[in-house]
């Protein structure tokens, strides 16, 4: 199976294709190997906490415009 790749836009819903390749994809046994071992309960854990993390980092910047430079 060849790797598909599509950029996908916030609020977008996937096609009918779409769904149906992502069936298809889960169909097919997950292959290990040393190049893409299974991953342990902790690292998975650890994973998940700093992807939380990340998520939740928000910067707020204010800048004063002038009235002229907007138009």
């Amino acid at each position: 199976m060849a790797m598909v790749t599509t950029k996908v836009l916030v609020g977008q819903k996937p096609t009918k294709k779409q769904l149906a390749e992502v069936e298809l994809a889960s169909s097919f046994p997950i292959v290990y190997n040393e190049d893409s071992p299974k991953s342990s309960e902790t690292a998975i854990t650890e994973f998940t906490e700093l992807a939380k993390k990340k998520r939740n980092v928000k910067t707020t910047v204010t800048l004063p415009v002038s009235t002229e430079m907007l138009s």
